[in-house]
């Protein structure tokens, strides 16, 4: 040690000594009468030190969160890879997804929609086995617009009314043609700031105008840190027909910055305005849209006049999922799906037993482009029983009878004189078999047959 003010520092990591828990250590820096010795500090710190944030977004607008770090300062550990971890929760007793050893100082989130608040830590480690501590955990914020809340868009000015967000779908009518602005809630300020445009260069949003005869020139706008607006054209016709955008902003050197964005959906009074979702992604090549999954659907075999119902639901492998629409391509008549939910359903008339009937079903997703999947599978249809009537009885006025047959038809009975005009006196829908009928008029009669028809 020579006189002066010094630094030192003393590597320990290939000492085997140095293990275990050190309750205690003593420096000796001085061996000399009389010469006086100040120090000024001393730390212990790990073999690596833990990455740092250079920034962070304590609220992201994107469901594909952006995390970012500084490389960790060891020239002597080099090379370094990185551990990430994401939670619900400061403690990470909940964590939703952990990577291991990557060797990027950046990590682009692909899952499950986030949705409200979440924390972040990173941490460092060396080819010999080094690991550091983690960071400290860092909040995350996430903030998109899926429509499931009136607040996702200011009105400035306020000429949009009857604002209401139902299932997922937020909208609103235009009462002026002061061009309404529709400013994204960032959840940052009340101006809408907060989008940052460094790391997330894709807009997509689905949006409907509905003003027949009208006209919209929707636009996708922004303002640059310097208040400078800059415009983009959304091609958006008002016909009550959702439509979806990308805008790629990529080369646009003024979206930089934290920046403030909107939409201008429509110049027309009385047009309104729906908007299913708005979203920002990372830079770089979007993922290409992947068709949607049908389960596979077993061949079936029903009672002519029964009821089916087949749960065809499909799922969407995209993130987030898109709005799926079902259809039907091949289908007997009668037979139709749930647009929304995928529930097939029919009732096989009498008539169409017995038959063998093929079912082609399609999902289609809302992507650009749009994706479809078909599913198809055999519904025979078999003949029911003739029913029978035994048990005919007359009693005080009444006659009676008892009808027996296979479930699932309708039962009619019809009545006749001369048995060639034949009424229909009584109907029940699938009844439990089997059942009597009493016909409290047979006395008015002097003859009277019956016969009973299956249906539908």
């Amino acid at each position: 040690m020579n006189a002066g003010t010094q630094t030192y520092e003393i590597d320990l990591s290939a000492d085997p000594n140095w293990s275990g828990a050190v309750t205690r250590f003593r420096l000796d820096p001085v061996n000399s009468n009389g010469v006086a010795c100040a120090v000024d500090y001393v730390a212990l710190s790990p073999a690596l030190l833990p990455p740092r944030a250079p920034y962070f977004d304590p609220i992201v607008n994107s469901p594909n969160p952006v995390f970012v770090w500084q490389p960790a300062t060891e020239p002597d550990h080099a090379p370094l890879t990185y551990d990430f971890q994401l939670a619900t929760d400061f403690a990470f007793t909940n964590v939703l997804l952990a990577t291991t050893a990557q060797s990027l100082t950046n990590f682009t989130y692909v899952g499950p929609e986030l949705d409200g608040v979440h924390w972040w830590r990173v941490r460092s480690r060396d080819g010999g086995g080094n690991v550091s501590p983690w960071m400290v955990p860092l909040q995350l914020f996430v903030r998109v617009w899926n429509g499931n809340s009136a607040n996702d868009f200011f009105t400035v000015p306020s000429c949009i009314t009857n604002i209401v967000a139902t299932n997922g779908i937020w909208s609103g009518r235009v009462i002026g043609v002061s061009n309404p602005v529709l400013v994204l809630n960032t959840g940052n300020d009340n101006n809408g700031l907060g989008v940052n445009a460094d790391l997330y260069k894709r807009l997509q949003l689905r949006l409907n105008v509905n003003r027949p005869g009208g006209y919209s020139s929707a636009l996708f706008y922004f303002q640059s840190p310097d208040g400078t607006v800059y415009t983009a054209n959304l091609i958006v016709p008002p016909d009550g027909q959702w439509h979806e955008q990308t805008i790629d902003l990529s080369s646009n050197t003024n979206w930089t910055g934290c920046v403030r964005a909107g939409l201008y959906p429509s110049f027309v009074s009385n047009a309104v305005v729906s908007v299913d979702w708005v979203r920002f992604l990372p830079s770089g090549a979007l993922a290409p849209n992947q068709p949607p999954v049908f389960p596979i659907l077993p061949n079936l075999v029903i009672l002519a006049g029964s009821n089916l119902t087949v749960n065809a639901t499909g799922t969407d492998p995209n993130v987030p999922a898109q709005k799926l629409a079902y259809s039907l391509t091949t289908t007997p008549a009668g037979a139709n799906v749930n647009p929304t939910n995928g529930l097939f359903s029919w009732r096989p008339t009498i008539a169409q037993s017995p038959s063998s009937n093929l079912v082609v079903l399609t999902v289609t997703d809302s992507g650009v482009p749009a994706m479809s999947a078909t599913q198809s599978f055999s519904i025979t249809v078999t003949s029911p029983v003739r029913p029978t009537v035994s048990a005919a009885t007359w009693t005080n006025g009444l006659f009676r009878m008892t009808i027996a047959g296979d479930r699932g038809p309708d039962y009619t009975v019809f009545a006749s004189t001369n048995l060639t005009i034949w009424s229909a006196i009584w109907v029940t829908n699938s009844p439990a078999l089997p059942f009597t009928y009493i016909d409290p008029v047979a006395s008015n009669f002097n003859q009277r047959f019956y016969r009973v028809l299956l249906g539908p």
